[in-house]
């Protein structure tokens, strides 16, 4: 490893010769390795967050000091979700939201707001079946009768599906543990 960085000029910064080391011989050989390898195993589909090669290199360039302000580590990743974080505040503290889109259903469902969807299909069907949202097809008129119900306190009260949870890694743990006999082994 130190022939790996030893050609890194002495310009480099400390957090940036440990994220280059970490890239190299930790994320790629190690964890995605053994992730890909377990997953196969199991026929589990593993999402591997935020390793789009672009978004990786752009990543890289981004300054040291850009990357961790004072004590606060991913501070530029923490400012980049803001948006994301405030408009789930808003979809939260929402009456009911109205999309024509495939992806918000899953939030409202799971935050129990009502969810209007101006589509005649859905990827998720569980937000229709057990979920607060309805599709209402695409003639907009069809809006008013559902806000109607909804201010009447007749919107369907919904529930979260019952895989939605949030322990699906509980569940992955104990299914790698079933079918590998080294994951109980200790790591070091």
């Amino acid at each position: 490893m130190l022939d790996f960085i030893a050609p890194l000029p002495r310009s480099v910064p400390p957090l940036e010769r440990m994220l280059a080391l970490e890239q190299r011989f930790f994320l790629a050989d190690h964890n995605l390795t053994y992730t890909d390898k377990m997953s196969m195993a199991v026929g589990v589909k593993v999402r591997v967050p935020l390793l789009d090669l672009e978004l990786v290199d752009f990543a890289a360039r981004i300054p040291p000091a850009v990357k961790r302000r004072g004590q606060v580590g991913k501070w530029v990743f923490k400012r980049a979700m803001e948006p994301y974080l405030e408009f789930n505040y808003l979809v939260r503290h929402a009456k009911a939201v109205i999309t024509d889109s495939g992806g918000i259903t899953e939030e409202t469902t799971v935050m129990g707001v009502p969810c209007m969807t101006l589509r005649t299909s859905t990827e998720r069907p569980e937000t229709v079946s057990l979920g607060t949202n309805e599709l209402l097809g695409v003639d907009p008129a069809s809006l008013a009768p559902a806000l109607d119900r909804l201010f009447a306190g007749e919107w369907k009260r919904g529930q979260v599906p019952p895989l939605w949870d949030g322990k699906t890694s509980e569940r992955i743990v104990a299914v790698l543990e079933r079918v590998l006999p080294l994951a109980s082994v200790t790591p070091r």
